[in-house]
């Protein structure tokens, strides 16, 4: 999935889509703990529950964050 995000021209553009491909990645590799953890029977405990959902958090700021970056980068043009 990741391989066909296409590789934009621009600088900001660029930057822009390696941001979004690390936030894919991350998303991806909760995803896989995640569903191993369960797949297992295991269950996390309430720190580690609270460890996932600050990165979630942090995943969900980095991308609104980028979405920002992209609309004032649009508005320069």
């Amino acid at each position: 999935m990741l391989e066909k995000i296409p590789t934009p021209y621009s600088p900001a553009a660029a930057d822009a889509a390696d941001r979004l491909r690390l936030i894919a990645c991350d998303l991806r590799l909760i995803d896989l703990a995640m569903t191993n953890t369960r797949g297992n029977g295991f269950e996390l405990n309430e720190d580690e529950f609270q460890a996932v959902l600050m990165h979630l958090r942090r995943l969900i700021s980095d991308a609104e964050t980028l979405k920002d970056d992209i609309l004032t980068a649009d508005r320069k043009k």
